[in-house]
């Protein structure tokens, strides 16, 4: 639902930025990558955090990590449009999609051959 909302709300700000579109997904990805590593930093207890504040730091790094990652997918279906200029923007977007899931469909099969998920079920 947060992704949802944030998806919308950054691609209504990116309107009146036009031109940095590429510098913002890279922020947005630069963001989303320290979030993680403070948070993989404070699973592993480099980083202290007060036993009273653990589950509210994990859940705004969480958070924000998935509106840094999920906010920004309309942006890079912009960009792919305006990068293949001549072609119809809906072929674009359907080579895009169809790309997705065939991907997201391959690596979620990988895990059904019994060899390749031994130990992912422990």
């Amino acid at each position: 639902m947060t992704s949802s909302v944030s998806s919308v709300f950054i691609s209504y700000i990116m309107n009146y930025f036009k031109k940095r579109v590429k510098l913002f997904l890279q922020l947005a990805n630069l963001v989303a990558l320290t979030m993680f590593v403070i948070l993989i930093c404070i699973q592993r207890s480099y980083i202290f955090v007060p036993p009273s504040f653990v589950t509210t730091s994990l859940y705004i790094l969480c958070t924000g990590a998935a509106i840094s990652i999920n906010g920004v997918i309309p942006l890079y279906y912009e960009l792919a449009c305006d990068s293949a200029f001549p072609a119809d923007e809906g072929l674009t977007g359907s080579v895009i999609v169809t790309v997705n899931n065939l991907l997201g469909f391959t690596v979620l099969m990988l895990f059904l051959h019994p060899t390749l998920a031994l130990g992912t079920l422990v």
